[in-house]
């Protein structure tokens, strides 16, 4: 009893400063474009893909949102982006929880959250905001997607090799 305790605790933690980690990420350190964001956001939700799977990717994703949009409010909320959020979790959970992770799993998932994402879900979510002619915005989106592709592969092959090499990814981590 006293170690699942132990263990629930350790992941509440863990979950905790990953969406904080998120919510920093996402809103401070990134670039600000007119109809798109390069962030890195996604990189701790990946990390909770990684140790977790997909059910607390999600949940991840959907408090690091709301927590995001509450405190450093960019634009009146908009339930999409917290889909797109939740999507973004599930995604990185269910391919990126197998361990050991091959290049192509990480491939996979950053080509689908670019394309599901990025070009589809998010510039249809900015058409609906904006009022601007979907077709409009693509060459931004596309642009856009393919920049944070080479960015996600490249940061989450690097991040998961820095854990593995510290033995930081275990199963004792409750998940």
């Amino acid at each position: 009893m006293q170690k699942t305790r132990s263990n629930n605790v350790q992941k509440i933690i863990i979950l905790g400063l990953l969406i904080a980690l998120d919510v920093v990420l996402t809103r401070f350190l990134s670039i600000q474009l007119p109809f798109s964001r390069i962030g890195f956001g996604f990189l701790p939700i990946a990390v909770v893909g990684m140790l977790f799977g997909p059910f607390y990717g999600v949940l991840a994703g959907i408090a690091g949102d709301l927590i995001g949009i509450s405190l450093f409010p960019t634009a009146p909320y908009f339930i999409g982006f917290t889909i797109s959020a939740a999507i973004r979790g599930l995604i990185y959970g269910i391919f990126l929880r197998n361990r050991p992770l091959k290049f192509m799993q990480i491939a996979i998932a950053s080509i689908l959250v670019s394309t599901v994402i990025t070009i589809c879900l998010d510039t249809t979510w900015l058409h609906i905001i904006l009022g601007k002619g979907y077709l409009a915005l693509l060459p931004i989106r596309l642009a856009q997607g393919a920049t944070m592709l080479i960015i996600q592969v490249a940061l989450i092959s690097f991040v998961y090799e820095s854990i593995i090499k510290r033995g930081k990814l275990e199963t004792r981590i409750g998940a």
